[in-house]
């Protein structure tokens, strides 16, 4: 009973379930957060960011470094990214298929980078997503993610000439 309770206790920590999660790379950070998304698995998805990361960035554009106000910002951001899956739901990475670019280093804060990634869906439309990330240790985790909010819109399929209305991306 002991081991069974150890072993659920642990599995947020080391990433149990359908191969678990990956920091490694950017990519590897993404395709894990979209594992999250599938799996419908809001912990997952929250590990995968580093909020405390991106309150720091934020904060250090307006004031010095005060731990305190890092924190306090740092589970609003979090509470935010809840907030904006709890109310507008998953999103649907079901049939997606990803290519990714190489990371480049982000214009104005050196200690983040970028990564942009080319999504198939299943309409035979593509769209590009862009993250910015940060490196802790040797995890790479997600900085930004409310405001750039991946896979909100899925690119909806052109109707042919002639036809009487168009379809634009839906939100």
């Amino acid at each position: 009973m002991r081991t069974i309770a150890a072993v659920l206790l642990l599995c947020p920590l080391i990433g149990c379930g359908s191969g678990g999660a990956d920091y490694s790379s950017p990519s590897k950070t993404v395709l894990t957060l979209q594992e999250a998304y599938r799996n419908e698995d809001i912990e997952a998805a929250v590990s995968c960011n580093d909020f405390v990361a991106e309150a720091r960035i934020k904060l250090a554009e307006h004031t010095n470094e005060d731990d305190d106000l890092i924190n306090v910002t740092a589970k609003q951001l979090e509470k935010d990214f809840r907030d904006k899956i709890r109310r507008g739901g998953f999103p649907d990475v079901s049939e997606i298929k990803s290519e990714f670019g190489e990371p480049t280093q982000h214009e104005t804060h050196s200690d983040v980078t970028q990564i942009t990634e080319t999504v198939s869906w299943s309409n035979d439309r593509k769209s590009t997503e862009n993250y910015s990330l940060v490196k802790s240790g040797s995890e790479w985790k997600l900085v930004f993610a409310v405001s750039s909010m991946p896979y909100n819109r899925i690119p909806a399929p052109v109707e042919k000439e002639g036809d009487e209305k168009k379809t634009e991306d839906r939100n």
